[in-house]
């Protein structure tokens, strides 16, 4: 148990070690791909141009293993990190936030929910510690908010959210997105070094 504990205790204090870096990059390039497969159904209805904005969980891992690939050669752009770790941080809140809701109406909880909440999760914690304490720059941070503006406005007012499990999640979905992306705002500001 003590190795297990100096290993966490090792990773919180040099999350940037090339071994861990690279461990989480496999784990969010596979994410990713899993992702991609899940909103296969969604994404062939739609035409080319808006698949950047619909797959908002695995655009944003896939953003995540960009940006940990750049720091495993020492190249970390920390605008990209940024921007992936607000949306890692959004869409991994949003998806616990939607689970729990669907637990709670629906009274079932399914194995395939279960490794999304984990993997959701996953992402919360991922950006919060790679983002905390990055110097950015205030243009950075500008267009990190206004992709998470433009995500909102594309998901509830053009209809391209991810699916739901239940149509009487949708109310609660819109405020949730729209919530998390006024608290991102102020919290990541905290959160960063503006330059």
């Amino acid at each position: 148990m003590s190795k297990i504990t100096g290993v966490i205790a090792d990773y919180w204090q040099n999350p940037r070690k090339k071994l861990y870096v690279f461990l989480l990059l496999l784990v969010n390039l596979f994410g990713s791909i899993w992702g991609y497969l899940w909103y296969r159904g969604q994404l062939l209805k739609e035409p080319l141009i808006f698949w950047p904005l619909i797959p908002d969980s695995p655009v944003s891992t896939t953003l995540l293993t960009l940006a940990f690939f750049l720091m495993l050669f020492g190249r970390e752009i920390t605008g990209l990190t940024l921007w992936a770790g607000m949306m890692c941080f959004k869409y991994g809140f949003w998806a616990l936030g939607i689970l729990m809701q669907f637990w709670y109406l629906s009274g079932r909880i399914e194995p395939v929910e279960v490794m999304l909440f984990l993997s959701h999760l996953g992402m919360v914690a991922e950006s919060i510690i790679y983002v905390k304490g990055l110097p950015v720059t205030k243009k950075a941070y500008f267009y990190s908010v206004i992709w998470l503006i433009l995500e909102d406005v594309v998901d509830w007012g053009f209809g391209l959210h991810p699916y739901l499990f239940l149509e009487e999640q949708f109310s609660f979905a819109v405020v949730l997105a729209v919530v998390l992306s006024g608290f991102i705002l102020v919290y990541f500001k905290k959160l960063v070094h503006i330059n």
